[in-house]
Protein backbone atom coordinates (compact mmCIF):
# COMPACT_ATOMS: atom_id res chain seq x y z
CA UNK A 1 0.00 0.00 0.00
CA UNK A 2 1.01 3.12 -0.61
CA UNK A 3 0.93 5.34 1.99
CA UNK A 4 0.91 8.84 0.34
CA UNK A 5 -1.68 7.97 -2.02
CA UNK A 6 -4.26 7.87 1.04
CA UNK A 7 -5.74 10.46 2.94
CA UNK A 8 -3.01 11.57 5.73
CA UNK A 9 -4.29 10.52 9.39
CA UNK A 10 -6.05 7.38 7.53
CA UNK A 11 -3.14 4.33 8.27
CA UNK A 12 -1.44 6.23 11.31
CA UNK A 13 0.57 2.89 12.25
CA UNK A 14 2.04 3.08 9.03
CA UNK A 15 2.61 6.50 8.33
CA UNK A 16 4.78 6.15 11.76
CA UNK A 17 6.85 3.32 10.32
CA UNK A 18 7.95 4.97 6.87
CA UNK A 19 8.62 8.28 9.65
CA UNK A 20 10.85 5.94 11.72
CA UNK A 21 12.62 3.94 8.62
CA UNK A 22 13.58 7.19 7.17
CA UNK A 23 14.38 9.15 9.70
CA UNK A 24 16.57 6.80 11.56
CA UNK A 25 18.08 5.04 8.37
CA UNK A 26 18.98 8.30 6.45
CA UNK A 27 18.50 11.59 7.95
CA UNK A 28 18.88 11.76 12.13
CA UNK A 29 22.10 9.39 11.93
CA UNK A 30 23.86 11.87 9.97
CA UNK A 31 25.49 15.04 11.31
CA UNK A 32 26.48 17.08 8.34
CA UNK A 33 23.87 19.12 6.61
CA UNK A 34 24.85 18.08 3.30
CA UNK A 35 24.42 14.89 3.95
CA UNK A 36 21.19 15.82 5.39
CA UNK A 37 19.80 17.18 2.60
CA UNK A 38 21.74 14.74 -0.05
CA UNK A 39 19.30 12.01 1.47
CA UNK A 40 16.34 13.83 1.98
CA UNK A 41 16.35 15.31 -1.76
CA UNK A 42 17.59 11.50 -2.68
CA UNK A 43 13.79 10.27 -1.01
CA UNK A 44 11.37 12.81 -2.28
CA UNK A 45 12.73 13.65 -6.16
CA UNK A 46 11.26 10.79 -7.34
CA UNK A 47 7.75 11.50 -6.35
CA UNK A 48 5.24 14.44 -7.68
CA UNK A 49 5.02 17.40 -6.04
CA UNK A 50 1.94 16.29 -3.50
CA UNK A 51 3.60 12.92 -2.57
CA UNK A 52 6.61 15.26 -1.65
CA UNK A 53 4.80 17.54 0.43
CA UNK A 54 2.76 14.67 2.30
CA UNK A 55 6.23 12.91 2.36
CA UNK A 56 7.64 15.98 4.51
CA UNK A 57 4.69 16.17 6.76
CA UNK A 58 4.91 12.52 7.38
CA UNK A 59 8.72 13.07 8.17
CA UNK A 60 8.78 16.06 10.05
CA UNK A 61 5.64 17.17 11.99
CA UNK A 62 5.16 16.91 15.43
CA UNK A 63 4.13 13.11 16.48
CA UNK A 64 2.07 11.84 19.67
CA UNK A 65 0.80 8.43 21.20
CA UNK A 66 -1.72 8.47 18.59
CA UNK A 67 0.71 8.86 15.82
CA UNK A 68 1.92 12.26 12.73
CA UNK A 69 -0.55 15.29 14.07
CA UNK A 70 -1.86 16.53 10.82
CA UNK A 71 -5.03 17.87 12.51
CA UNK A 72 -3.46 20.21 14.40
CA UNK A 73 -1.90 22.25 11.38
CA UNK A 74 -5.30 23.06 10.42
CA UNK A 75 -7.56 23.47 13.50
CA UNK A 76 -4.60 24.37 16.39
CA UNK A 77 -1.71 26.06 16.82
CA UNK A 78 1.80 24.70 16.48
CA UNK A 79 4.72 26.15 19.24
CA UNK A 80 7.16 28.08 17.00
CA UNK A 81 9.40 25.37 18.19
CA UNK A 82 6.83 22.44 16.89
CA UNK A 83 7.61 23.05 13.29
CA UNK A 84 11.20 23.66 13.73
CA UNK A 85 12.02 20.15 11.94
CA UNK A 86 9.84 20.74 9.14
CA UNK A 87 11.06 24.26 8.55
CA UNK A 88 14.64 23.31 9.03
CA UNK A 89 13.81 20.61 5.93
CA UNK A 90 13.72 23.38 3.44
CA UNK A 91 16.43 25.23 4.79
CA UNK A 92 18.68 21.67 3.82
CA UNK A 93 16.63 21.76 0.25
CA UNK A 94 17.56 25.10 -0.49
CA UNK A 95 20.51 25.66 0.58
CA UNK A 96 22.15 22.28 0.51
CA UNK A 97 20.51 20.49 -1.81
CA UNK A 98 20.15 23.37 -4.41
CA UNK A 99 16.27 22.81 -4.69
CA UNK A 100 15.03 25.82 -6.98
CA UNK A 101 12.77 28.54 -5.84
CA UNK A 102 9.69 27.69 -8.32
CA UNK A 103 10.49 24.27 -6.67
CA UNK A 104 10.63 25.31 -3.10
CA UNK A 105 8.01 27.68 -3.37
CA UNK A 106 5.23 24.80 -5.01
CA UNK A 107 6.06 22.06 -2.36
CA UNK A 108 6.16 24.88 0.71
CA UNK A 109 2.35 25.71 -0.62
CA UNK A 110 1.25 21.98 -0.97
CA UNK A 111 2.96 21.35 2.01
CA UNK A 112 0.69 24.26 3.68
CA UNK A 113 -2.76 22.90 1.68
CA UNK A 114 -2.64 19.47 2.77
CA UNK A 115 -4.65 18.02 4.18
CA UNK A 116 -6.42 21.22 4.37
CA UNK A 117 -5.58 24.73 4.22
CA UNK A 118 -3.14 25.21 7.63
CA UNK A 119 -4.20 28.36 10.39
CA UNK A 120 -2.46 31.36 9.46
CA UNK A 121 -0.70 30.93 12.77
CA UNK A 122 1.13 27.97 11.87
CA UNK A 123 1.53 29.26 8.70
CA UNK A 124 3.81 32.19 9.77
CA UNK A 125 5.11 29.72 12.66
CA UNK A 126 6.71 27.50 9.81
CA UNK A 127 8.39 30.30 7.76
CA UNK A 128 9.28 31.61 10.66
CA UNK A 129 11.66 28.40 10.88
CA UNK A 130 12.27 28.47 7.28
CA UNK A 131 15.58 30.93 6.86
CA UNK A 132 14.42 34.44 5.87
CA UNK A 133 15.56 34.00 2.23
CA UNK A 134 12.51 31.17 2.06
CA UNK A 135 9.73 33.52 3.39
CA UNK A 136 10.67 36.04 1.36
CA UNK A 137 10.88 34.63 -1.75
CA UNK A 138 6.94 33.18 -0.31
CA UNK A 139 5.93 36.63 -0.12
CA UNK A 140 6.83 37.67 -3.97
CA UNK A 141 5.49 34.81 -5.44
CA UNK A 142 2.49 35.92 -3.76
CA UNK A 143 2.53 39.19 -4.94
CA UNK A 144 3.42 38.35 -8.34
CA UNK A 145 0.07 36.54 -8.33
CA UNK A 146 -1.77 39.38 -6.72
CA UNK A 147 -2.67 37.99 -3.74
CA UNK A 148 -2.16 40.50 -1.31
CA UNK A 149 -4.68 40.04 1.51
CA UNK A 150 -2.64 37.13 1.86
CA UNK A 151 0.52 39.11 2.42
CA UNK A 152 -1.35 40.91 5.04
CA UNK A 153 -2.40 37.98 7.32
CA UNK A 154 0.70 35.66 6.96
CA UNK A 155 2.53 39.46 7.91
CA UNK A 156 0.16 39.64 10.71
CA UNK A 157 0.65 36.30 12.02
CA UNK A 158 4.59 36.78 11.54
CA UNK A 159 4.26 39.82 13.71
CA UNK A 160 2.50 38.29 16.31
CA UNK A 161 4.73 34.94 16.39
CA UNK A 162 7.85 36.94 16.67
CA UNK A 163 6.90 39.17 19.57
CA UNK A 164 5.58 35.62 21.44
CA UNK A 165 9.20 33.86 20.78
CA UNK A 166 11.28 36.76 21.23
CA UNK A 167 9.14 39.87 22.51
CA UNK A 168 10.59 41.44 19.09
CA UNK A 169 9.46 41.73 15.85
CA UNK A 170 13.03 42.05 13.97
CA UNK A 171 12.74 38.27 12.83
CA UNK A 172 9.97 38.42 11.33
CA UNK A 173 10.01 42.47 10.25
CA UNK A 174 13.29 41.84 8.32
CA UNK A 175 11.61 39.63 6.36
CA UNK A 176 8.73 41.95 5.41
CA UNK A 177 10.95 44.73 4.69
CA UNK A 178 13.35 42.91 2.60
CA UNK A 179 10.35 42.13 0.76
CA UNK A 180 8.96 45.31 0.56
CA UNK A 181 12.31 46.96 -0.81
CA UNK A 182 11.23 44.29 -3.58
CA UNK A 183 7.44 47.17 -4.03
CA UNK A 184 7.92 51.07 -5.67
CA UNK A 185 7.12 53.32 -2.73
CA UNK A 186 3.36 53.62 -3.11
CA UNK A 187 2.97 49.89 -2.71
CA UNK A 188 5.07 49.52 0.57
CA UNK A 189 2.69 52.26 1.78
CA UNK A 190 -0.63 50.65 0.86
CA UNK A 191 0.57 47.20 2.20
CA UNK A 192 2.21 48.64 5.09
CA UNK A 193 -1.02 50.63 6.19
CA UNK A 194 -2.90 46.82 5.34
CA UNK A 195 -1.05 45.28 7.55
CA UNK A 196 -1.36 48.10 10.74
CA UNK A 197 -5.00 47.84 10.39
CA UNK A 198 -4.98 44.35 10.68
CA UNK A 199 -3.32 44.38 13.22
CA UNK A 200 -5.38 47.21 15.26
CA UNK A 201 -8.88 45.20 13.86
CA UNK A 202 -7.61 42.03 15.49
CA UNK A 203 -6.67 43.62 18.70
CA UNK A 204 -10.27 45.28 18.84
CA UNK A 205 -12.05 41.56 17.96
CA UNK A 206 -9.72 40.26 20.50
CA UNK A 207 -10.83 42.78 23.50
CA UNK A 208 -14.65 42.28 22.03
CA UNK A 209 -14.22 38.54 22.33
CA UNK A 210 -12.72 39.06 25.95
CA UNK A 211 -9.21 36.89 24.15
CA UNK A 212 -7.56 34.90 27.05
CA UNK A 213 -4.88 34.39 28.39
CA UNK A 214 -4.22 38.43 28.47
CA UNK A 215 -0.78 37.56 26.33
CA UNK A 216 -2.37 37.15 23.47
CA UNK A 217 -3.81 41.20 23.70
CA UNK A 218 -0.29 41.94 25.18
CA UNK A 219 1.51 40.45 22.07
CA UNK A 220 -0.83 42.36 19.58
CA UNK A 221 -0.10 45.39 21.42
CA UNK A 222 3.58 45.48 21.46
CA UNK A 223 3.62 43.84 17.81
CA UNK A 224 1.49 47.46 16.96
CA UNK A 225 3.83 49.38 18.81
CA UNK A 226 7.07 48.31 17.42
CA UNK A 227 5.32 48.35 13.56
CA UNK A 228 4.25 51.47 13.73
CA UNK A 229 7.52 53.02 15.17
CA UNK A 230 9.23 50.95 11.90
CA UNK A 231 6.90 52.24 9.52
CA UNK A 232 7.20 55.90 10.21
CA UNK A 233 10.64 55.01 8.83
CA UNK A 234 9.49 53.48 5.76
CA UNK A 235 7.05 56.43 4.67
CA UNK A 236 10.02 58.87 5.29
CA UNK A 237 11.79 56.52 2.78
CA UNK A 238 8.86 55.99 0.65
CA UNK A 239 8.16 58.89 0.46
CA UNK A 240 11.98 60.27 -0.92
CA UNK A 241 12.05 57.44 -3.13
CA UNK A 242 8.70 58.78 -4.74
CA UNK A 243 9.89 61.89 -5.81
CA UNK A 244 12.44 60.16 -8.12
CA UNK A 245 11.25 56.93 -9.16
CA UNK A 246 7.65 56.39 -11.41
CA UNK A 247 7.82 53.17 -12.31
CA UNK A 248 5.11 50.02 -11.66
CA UNK A 249 5.80 47.58 -8.53
CA UNK A 250 4.75 44.24 -8.26
CA UNK A 251 1.12 45.86 -7.44
CA UNK A 252 -0.08 49.08 -9.08
CA UNK A 253 -2.23 50.46 -6.19
CA UNK A 254 -4.59 53.63 -6.38
CA UNK A 255 -3.57 55.83 -3.82
CA UNK A 256 -7.09 56.81 -3.14
CA UNK A 257 -7.80 52.90 -1.65
CA UNK A 258 -4.64 53.33 0.85
CA UNK A 259 -7.01 55.08 3.35
CA UNK A 260 -9.48 52.53 3.48
CA UNK A 261 -10.09 49.55 5.79
CA UNK A 262 -8.54 46.02 4.19
CA UNK A 263 -10.94 43.92 2.97
CA UNK A 264 -9.23 40.93 5.01
CA UNK A 265 -9.23 40.52 8.76
CA UNK A 266 -7.35 37.56 9.71
CA UNK A 267 -9.49 35.13 12.23
CA UNK A 268 -8.08 35.13 15.79
CA UNK A 269 -8.15 32.01 17.42
CA UNK A 270 -8.81 31.36 21.48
Amino acid sequence: MNVLSCILGIYPHLEVYVRCFYRRAFIDVLRKKEDKAFWLSTILKPYPMIHQARLLQILFLPKTSFGVNFNAAIYDRFTNAALADLGNAFQLLFEYAKWSDDNIISVFDETIGTPALWSPPNISALLLNCSPIITEKVLISKAINNRFSEIVCISHHLLVASIRATRSIKPASDCIWSFMEKLNPSDRVYLASQLLNSLKNALFDMVDMGVEPITEVEAALEAISQFTENILNLALVSLRENRLSSGPGIHEVNKDTISKEPEFSPAIEE
